[in-house]
């Protein structure tokens, strides 16, 4: 989108000096990695939330952890609706991460998501029952995409598990618990991550989440024929 201004000047001579100014285009970015276990596999959503500034950007690269194959969308942000893209092979690796190029086409500009999905075996876990001492792994290490266009400044994970799944960051690894929109279990951290370590812990009871509130959110609904 280009940005029109208009100004109007009185003057006594007809001229005017004016200067411009260009700026180099300016690339933020934030992601959410949303974990959902399941008995056999934890599903993985990353949200990658641009913000694009002073040029258009006709792609986004990712870099992917060895082993993973995610699928990959673009979401509108006027209706929410999501658009598959294609991934392809740069040919640049980074350590463990082998980089893809996802053409943006028509060119995106300001506020939009790239979303990635992809699946972690767990073993088919039995979590209808708490598995015996041999079976009970205490740890899930999430892998994480990257950036390769900007440095994310926070991370934010939510994860929905089973009633008597207990499902946190492992301790000393710098999360902060945060209220969601989603209502599910939520942790936030202002730097980027290249994996998240998740301590599990098995129960017969309901799991609880041991969170201290410190911000609460209010909900209003307006009924249109109220009784």
């Amino acid at each position: 989108n280009v940005r029109s201004t208009t100004w109007q000047i009185n003057s006594g001579t007809l001229q005017f000096a004016v200067r411009a100014q260009a700026f180099e285009q300016k690339i933020s970015c934030e992601t959410t990695v949303k974990a959902t276990l399941t008995e056999e596999s934890c599903l993985v959503e990353q949200e990658f939330e641009y913000d694009v500034a002073y040029r258009h950007l006709n792609e986004v690269r990712l870099l992917v952890p060895t082993g993973l194959t995610p699928q990959f969308w673009l979401r509108n942000p006027q209706n929410g609706e999501r658009r598959s893209l294609a991934p392809q092979l740069t040919g640049v690796e980074v350590d463990d991460r082998i980089q893809f190029r996802l053409d943006l086409n028509p060119d995106q500009w300001g506020r939009f998501q790239i979303i990635a999905q992809y699946d972690l075996p767990l073993n088919e876990l039995p979590l209808d029952e708490p598995p015996s001492d041999e079976e009970l792994p205490n740890r899930l290490i999430i892998p994480v995409l990257t950036s390769s266009d900007a440095t994310v400044s926070t991370t934010h994970l939510e994860i929905r598990s089973p009633d008597n799944l207990r499902v946190v960051p492992e301790e000393a690894s710098g999360w902060e618990q945060e209220l969601t929109v989603s209502r599910l279990p939520g942790w936030t951290s202002n730097q980027e991550r290249r994996e998240v370590p998740l301590s599990l812990e098995f129960s017969q009871e309901r799991a609880e989440q041991n969170f201290t509130i410190r911000r609460a959110m209010i909900e209003t609904r307006f009924l249109p024929n109220p009784r």
